[in-house]
């Protein structure tokens, strides 16, 4: 029995005699048919066919298996798995069928996926399988950038060629299929003006009108692949299109030029000597541009001749009497190219007469190099000696800045006896005691007598030494009834010691005072040497009973950047005794 095929059966059992007539009797009964695990699974398909986008997200639901098993109860339940070896990519849900992605595809790294799907039912003892296979393809996604089969291009093309001449191709690559791979070559916006063109579907590169490789000798071009997908995607490289030198420029003379052919050359030019030069370029390169020079004519009788390579002419031979002329030289520049160009220049040459230095005006002219130099060096030593002299003065200014400052005295009054009488039997001069009129304070005139003053002509004694009050006044001006005397020390020629007043007490000397003393030195010295100078001359007498002196009061000022400021030594300056020396006082004889 199949109970597959029929699952239950209706017996029906007939039972008959064999009398007269017959006696039967019927009973039915069902006969059902107990099912064993005889059939396996089977799947509505043995193909399934699937697609997915690639870079879709893990969880993509691919397609649905079904499976069924003829069988009964357990021997009909069916459950689904995946292949061993696809199971990291896909899952299966055991009982609905239902199969998903595990992983992201890449369509560029494989197109389809072909993989086995198990169904099994749940019978005893052993299980039975089936099997079905799915077919997954990967639909493309535009995630691919075109790509060049170089990074950079290099062409060459010669100038002046028509337009439309093809400099060359470039090729690009998309991994992606259909519109995603399909790629449209450009040239940039910036590029508009370039002299090219390129074909959007082949990528072919051609020019547009005329190369010039002197207007511009080569040209870097930007060129652009974009795909056709949904988000284009794109990309570039760099074409360097190099113009290749055709001979189409003639050389040009830069000298001789018009207007400026002539070139004068003394007849005392030595054989082999640098004449002039003609100067040529050519815009061509390589051998096109490299020049050479010629004399394609002339009427020089071979006087001159010319260097091929750098067009320098030279003389060839002494310069005789007769050469004494214009020359012309027709000179050819041509370059070295497959078909030479040439550029052809006049040259004239003046052979003129040039005058011969005799030896004295070549002597002349040592001396006034010999006299130029004398002069310099004289320079040179004046402005040393200027410097050091200025240096020594500021170092001596220095050093009178830093000396102690001394209180300044207001008012000074030195007093000369009016009868000034000579004994022939001393060697001193003497005064007598006289009367002098002072300019007080207040602009009124006094009188006061004063001692006899003797001054000793012995240099080397200090007997001329003022002795001034230091009685000052609320005003700080000297009181005008003090009396200058002469201190005598013990000399042969001083015969009246009773005449010197007695000795003031000591006292401890400040600066001021040492300051004072030294001022007073000076004028004692300054008024010694005025008489001794008069010693011989005949001494004038002045019989006015009273003579008038008058002190002139000036603020003390401090004066230590005068020629004469600062001096505190005995020394002839050539000017002669200057009363500013005591510090501005005047004296009236």
């Amino acid at each position: 029995l199949d109970r597959e095929e029929n699952i239950e059966y209706i017996v029906k059992v007939y039972c008959e005699d064999d009398g007269i007539p017959k006696q039967n009797k019927s009973k039915s009964f069902i006969v059902q048919v107990l099912d064993t695990n005889d059939n396996e699974p089977k799947f509505d398909r043995d193909l399934y066919n699937a697609t997915i986008t690639e870079n879709k997200a893990p969880g993509q639901m691919i397609t649905k298996v079904t499976a069924s098993d003829s069988d009964q109860e357990n021997n009909a339940e069916v459950h689904y798995a995946i292949e061993p070896n696809f199971r990291s990519k896909f899952e299966v849900d055991s009982s609905t069928g239902i199969i998903r992605a595990k992983v992201e595809f890449d369509r560029e790294q494989e197109s389809s996926i072909t993989f086995k799907v198990y169904a099994a039912d749940n019978g005893t003892p052993v299980p039975l399988t089936a099997t079905a296979t799915v077919k997954l393809n990967i639909e493309d996604d535009n995630d691919e950038f075109p790509t060049f089969n170089k990074s950079s291009y290099n062409f060459q093309v010669m100038e002046n060629k028509n337009a439309d001449f093809v400099v060359g191709t470039v090729l690009a690559t998309d991994k992606d299929i259909g519109s995603n791979a399909a790629i449209v070559y450009t040239l940039p916006f910036s590029y508009q003006n370039a002299p090219f063109s390129i074909n959007p579907s082949t990528g072919e590169i051609k020019t547009n009108r005329r190369l010039d490789r002197e207007a511009k000798p080569s040209y870097t071009l930007s060129v652009m692949a974009t795909d056709r997908g949904v988000s284009p995607k794109n990309s570039s490289c760099t074409v360097t299109v190099t113009v290749l030198d055709e001979n189409d420029e003639y050389p040009h003379i830069r000298f001789p030029n018009r207007g400026n052919e002539s070139i004068k050359v003394p007849h005392t030019t030595l054989p082999n000597s640098i004449v002039t030069q003609v100067e040529a370029y050519d815009k061509d390169e390589g051998e096109n541009g490299t020049l050479r020079y010629s004399i394609v004519k002339r009427d020089d009788d071979n006087l001159f001749y010319i260097d091929a390579k750098t067009g320098q002419i030279y003389l060839s031979r002494k310069i005789e009497s007769f050469d004494i002329k214009e020359f012309s030289l027709f000179i050819d520049v041509s370059d070295q190219g497959a078909v030479p160009l040439k550029t052809g220049v006049e040259v004239r040459l003046f052979v003129e007469y040039h005058a011969i230095p005799t030896v004295a005006e070549q002597k002349i002219g040592q001396n006034v190099l010999i006299a130029i130099t004398i002069a310099c060096v004289t320079i040179v030593l004046s402005l040393a000696i200027l410097v050091t002299i200025f240096l020594i003065k500021r170092v001596d200014n220095n050093k009178r800045k830093r000396l102690p400052n001394v209180e300044s005295i207001d008012q000074h009054e030195f007093q000369l006896p009016d009868t000034v009488q000579y004994n022939s039997k001393k060697s001193c001069l003497t005064r007598e005691n006289s009367h002098k009129t002072y300019l007080t304070d207040n602009n009124n005139l006094t009188s006061h007598e004063v001692k006899k003053v003797s001054f000793s002509s012995d240099d080397q004694q200090d007997s001329g030494i003022f002795m001034i009050g230091r009685d000052v006044g609320p005003n700080g001006i000297v009181s005008t009834n003090q009396h200058i005397y002469a201190n005598h020390h013990q000399s042969p020629y001083n015969s009246q010691p009773e005449d010197t007043p007695p000795p003031r007490p000591r006292r401890e000397k400040k600066p001021s005072d040492l300051h004072q003393e030294e001022v007073n030195r000076m004028a004692s010295i300054n008024f010694h040497q005025k008489l001794i100078n008069n010693y011989n001359k005949p001494l004038v007498y002045h019989p006015e009973e009273n003579r008038h002196f008058l002190s002139l009061k000036k603020p003390g000022v401090e004066d230590t950047n005068s020629d004469g400021s600062g001096e505190v030594t005995v020394s002839d300056s050539g000017r002669g005794g200057s009363m500013e020396d005591l510090h501005r006082a005047s004296v009236m004889i």
